[in-house]
């Protein structure tokens, strides 16, 4: 569990990351893969819409997991 928390910290320290995981606990559910998309376009992160949208749905299983760790 310890190893599994310590990849949660370096995961959320990464702001795309931050943020999706912020949208979960102020609202209650996963963003959909749209909301990732704007959000990691606004993040400047120098990649094309191809991999953004393709990153949007790991982001998104990422967040998924670390809220799975909490059951």
């Amino acid at each position: 569990k310890e190893k599994q928390l310590a990849l949660v910290k370096k995961i959320i320290e990464r702001p795309v990351f931050y943020s999706v995981f912020d949208l979960v606990i102020r609202y209650g559910a996963l963003p959909d893969k749209n909301e990732i998309c704007r959000i990691m376009t606004e993040s400047n992160l120098h990649i094309n819409q191809v991999t953004i949208e393709r990153r949007a749905s790991t982001v998104r299983a990422w967040v998924d997991w670390i809220l799975r760790l909490a059951i």
